[in-house]
């Protein structure tokens, strides 16, 4: 049996989410079953958005890779409906595991062009992926639930730099690392009494 692209990707969620220093409860939350389910509850106080793009737009200026991420009216629905019930993140995966349909280069040497274009392409698959994991009041700032319509959120990764969402705003890299659904307990320091 193939491993879908959603599967490829919500792997990496769930791998970054279920880390062995905070146990927690994942619930896949079925939103449609006719497209791939992309809502989990964590212990079922938080609930995660996700959303995936297997491919970035490449500029050679800065070798920064760009995510355009595209939600229908049926997501903002989802959303919408969704953060009435729970605190929602979005977390979007920016990936790059797909070619792209044509070589972008036009050499007189077709193979100079193939050989950049793949050695562009490898270096892009290892270097420039990673998960934008967005609070919600950062969403809520790229999203305009009540308008409803066709909406998007762009992201850009630059190397050494956090994401930046929208041309605005700037969320780290390995936030989804240091995440936590709920802050640990404060434990007081444990004095025994002699007698």
């Amino acid at each position: 049996m193939a491993i879908r692209d959603f599967e490829l990707y919500h792997g990496a969620l769930l791998t970054k989410l279920v880390r062995s220093d905070r146990p927690i409860t994942i619930r896949m939350v079925e939103t449609d079953t006719n497209e791939c389910w992309s809502v989990y509850t964590i212990d079922d106080d938080v609930t995660i958005y996700t959303k995936s793009s297997g491919h970035g737009d490449f500029c050679e200026k800065d070798k920064s890779v760009k995510w355009t991420f595209t939600f229908q009216p049926r997501h903002l629905h989802d959303l919408r409906r969704l953060s009435e019930q729970n605190d929602v993140r979005l977390a979007l995966v920016c990936a790059n595991h797909r070619l792209p349909l044509r070589v972008p280069f036009t050499f007189d040497d077709p193979r100079k062009a193939w050989e950049m274009w793949l050695g562009r392409e490898n270096a892009l698959r290892r270097k420039r992926t990673g998960i934008c994991f967005l609070e919600a009041d950062e969403w809520r700032r790229c999203l305009d639930l009540p308008a409803g319509g066709t909406q998007s959120i762009t992201v850009e990764l630059a190397k050494g730099r956090g994401f930046l969402v929208n041309g605005h705003l700037r969320v780290p890299q390995n936030r989804l690392d240091t995440w936590q659904v709920r802050e640990p307990p404060q434990f007081g320091r444990l004095v025994c009494s002699g007698s």
